[in-house]
């Protein structure tokens, strides 16, 4: 599998990545998404779970998985 659509989805994700690392470098927070806030400390990828694009431990020991497509469109309860 490959072509146009998975490259532009890794470049997507990639980008997710390097924000997140950023937060990790500055050791920033997250910003507040109605979630438990914490500074990044690990990022890593395709990790097997329902949000396995991309996946963040906090500070708060929180872990967040993230599927992160670029034309994902989600209604208020998401």
């Amino acid at each position: 599998m490959g072509g146009r659509a998975t490259n532009q989805g890794t470049k997507y994700q990639a980008g997710v990545g390097a924000w997140v690392a950023v937060h990790i470098i500055a050791r920033a927070k997250l910003p507040d998404w109605k979630l438990p806030r914490g500074v990044p400390t690990a990022v890593s990828f395709e990790q097997g779970g329902a949000g396995d694009d991309v996946r963040v431990e906090t500070s708060t020991g929180h872990v967040y998985e993230i599927q992160a497509k670029r034309t994902l469109k989600a209604d208020g309860d998401f």
